[in-house]
């Protein structure tokens, strides 16, 4: 699928943060004295929004840095961003959230939090933040659990870490949290951590921990990062995972936007295309093109069966430790010669059945881009359907008739309601949460 622009953003809106983590991508670049930062103004901040918002981005993560240091901005763009039909979210370590942050992110927040915890263990925890109090962490993490808000916990995870993730995961279990994420730490070019990263061994050991917490304790657990297919072990590969769905979409479907307005392919790479305060954002995306035409990926996945799925891991950790893009990622193994993963095709034996009498709508509101040959449509479970003209037309007039029943569909368009196209359409629609059903009156 060619597109025309990204559709979700990583926007760094500074560099300014209160922990320096060893194994964090923006190392050499963010502000950890607080009071020294390259930060645009308030004015190029607000342009690059209506950029965001003018070419019809569907989502947008806060990050920095730590976006909590500038609380004022954070609220500002969440305000506009939810006002205009942008879904945002926030990347924190909760260490600087308060009562007050709390109140506001209730009134705003659309996405949820992904929150960053390396381990459970004190003296882990200040190691890999830096000098971070895990206690502190505690507290904070408390007060979102009571929040209500939404949120993950996300556990970068390298030799010092390894071992923790079960412990880490029971402890904030006890706290409240219902979604878990431990992710492999990934080099970036000039990160001297080569050591601490893990081998193809400790990435089963932690895929199996995860497996573990999710049956056992319960969580909703992932991974939030692309592996290759291909280092994950053979029993999971039918499974239905969110892992087992992510591919590196750096320069695809997402781009990074740092705190000057740059642009990047990944918020991992440091490979700059353009500044979006100068140059349009049009130009700047097509000057990536090679990371859609799968230029950087190696040789070695082109054959693959399910390249598209994965293509390939992450291309800047294969720069950082072998010098090139196209290298392969260090945890790739072979080949798949064909594709053994979950399929999600909507199976008619498995969707739900519509009765005649059931009341339809489109679920929420109706979200959509046009590229040059279909419709891209976001869904609030921040799911991404390209369709075609014909189908766009059918959404369009289903959201203009509101609450509708299917009898009474049927009827409007000169259909038979036991028809078996129009039926399964529907309940395709109804799987995507592209549609919902109501209650009857």
């Amino acid at each position: 699928m060619n597109l025309s622009l990204p559709t979700q953003i990583q926007f760094e809106i500074t560099d300014k943060c209160n922990l320096k983590c060893p194994h964090c991508f923006n190392y050499d670049t963010c502000s950890y004295r607080m009071n020294d930062s390259k930060d645009l103004n308030i004015s190029e901040v607000d342009n690059i929004a209506r950029i965001i918002v003018e070419n019809k981005i569907f989502s947008v993560t806060l990050t920095g840095g730590e976006p909590l240091t500038k609380p004022d901005l954070l609220f500002r763009l969440l305000s506009y961003f939810i006002k205009n039909d942008v879904n945002p979210s926030i990347n924190t370590n909760l260490l600087l959230l308060d009562q007050s942050i709390i109140d506001e992110l209730l009134k705003l927040v659309a996405g949820g939090l992904l929150v960053s915890c390396p381990s459970s263990d004190p003296k882990t925890y200040n190691k890999m933040t830096g000098g971070g109090d895990y206690s502190v962490f505690k507290r904070k993490l408390k007060l979102l659990v009571d929040s209500g808000i939404s949120f993950s916990v996300n556990m970068v995870v390298n030799k010092n870490n390894i071992n923790q993730i079960k412990a880490t995961a029971i402890a904030l279990k006890e706290i409240g949290i219902k979604s878990f994420g431990a992710t492999p730490m990934g080099l970036v070019p000039g990160n001297s951590q080569y050591k601490q990263v893990l081998d193809k061994a400790e990435i089963i050991y932690l895929v199996n921990d995860l497996l573990w917490l999710k049956h056992e304790l319960p969580l909703n657990v992932d991974i939030f990062t692309s592996l290759p297919k291909c280092s994950f072990p053979e029993e999971i590969y039918g499974k239905k995972l969110n892992f087992l769905n992510r591919s590196c979409q750096a320069g695809k479907s997402a781009i990074t936007i740092s705190n000057v307005g740059d642009i990047r392919p990944c918020s991992h790479s440091s490979e700059v295309y353009g500044n979006l305060l100068v140059e349009p954002f049009k130009n700047i995306y097509a000057k990536m093109e090679d990371w859609r035409a799968l230029k950087n990926v190696p040789d070695e996945c082109l054959e693959c069966k399910v390249l598209r799925k994965c293509l390939g891991g992450c291309r800047v950790a294969a720069k950082a430790t072998f010098g090139d893009c196209k290298s392969k990622d260090i945890w790739m193994g072979k080949p798949f010669i064909n594709d053994p993963f979950f399929q999600d095709q909507g199976d008619i034996k498995k969707l739900k059945k519509i009765n005649s009498d059931a009341v339809i709508a489109i679920s929420g509101k109706l979200r959509f881009r046009k590229e040059e040959k279909l419709y891209l449509i976001f869904t609030g479970n921040k799911t991404i359907t390209p369709i075609n003209g014909e189908m766009f037309a059918f959404l369009e007039y289903l959201n203009k008739k509101g609450d509708i029943k299917v009898k009474d569909l049927a009827d409007d368009i000169s259909i038979d309601v036991k028809d078996k196209n129009f039926n399964r359409i529907l309940q395709l629609l109804l799987h995507k949460k592209i549609i919902a059903m109501k209650k009857s009156q």
